[in-house]
């Protein structure tokens, strides 16, 4: 089973757009296995990463040593309490992780990232919107849709505990709106039937895909041409705030 995430880095370059890394200090918030970290690790002066989960964190930090990044740094933590000094970052990014976060730790979150952004600091929140992502068969010469994905309930509410989270913040004066935009991430394989092993082993509480959807994808894949793959548009979201 094999899948490209984002072979047009537009996560990497919009990412860029929003925000300078040079010689900043940068903490992310809900790193995995460290997939972002390396878009912007290069430009940073020193990047500190973090996950709640252990497996991800041990993933990130064989990479870390593989590459030989001795100005990276990947840990085990919760978001609700970060075991750093205050005012030690010049950027927080948010990596997919404000919306995984309990509704009921969100803003304890943002107050413990607003405690370790310097004056001025920048948080970043990324994440992917949970509804409308599209299946399509793309080759050489252009792309069909096949279908939609249905949407997940608990991905919407997460999506509307992460925006009401937001809301209260900025409400109570802890972060500033300053730009918003959103892009097209996509998902690649080269069959129908490697996407659905993916999705069924991979995507357990994210968007499902019916049987008709999957029998359309199938039939467009096959009369394709031979250069043909399956994508899939989801649709993502940053912005930018400040303290």
């Amino acid at each position: 089973m094999s899948v490209q995430r984002d072979p047009e880095n537009k996560e990497g370059k919009t990412l860029h757009q929003f925000v300078d890394f040079s010689d900043k200090r940068i903490l992310e918030v809900g790193c995995g296995e460290g997939r972002l970290t390396w878009k912007y690790a290069k430009h940073a002066k020193q990047v500190v990463a973090f996950d709640i989960d252990h497996d991800a964190i041990r993933v990130a930090q064989a990479d870390a040593v593989l590459n030989a990044c001795q100005h990276v740094l990947f840990f085990n933590a919760s978001a609700k309490k970060i075991p750093l000094e205050k005012e030690s970052f010049d950027i927080v990014i948010g990596a997919l992780s404000l919306c995984c976060i309990a509704d009921e730790d969100k803003i304890d979150a943002l107050n413990e990232i607003r405690r370790l952004l310097k004056p001025n600091g920048i948080f970043i929140d990324l994440r992917a919107l949970e509804s409308n992502w599209q299946v399509e068969i793309q080759d050489a010469q252009q792309y069909q849709l096949a279908g939609r994905l249905n949407e997940s309930p608990g991905g919407v509410e997460h999506d509307e505990g992460a925006n009401q989270a937001m809301r209260e913040v900025e409400s109570k004066g802890w972060y500033i709106k300053e730009k918003e935009n959103e892009f097209d991430f996509f998902y690649y394989w080269d069959t129908p039937s490697e996407m659905k092993e993916f999705m069924e082993s991979e995507w357990e509480d994210f968007e499902k895909m019916d049987e008709k959807v999957y029998r359309k994808t199938s039939s467009l894949w096959i009369s394709a041409g031979a250069d043909a793959r399956v994508r899939m548009r989801v649709k993502m979201i940053i912005t930018k705030w400040t303290t």
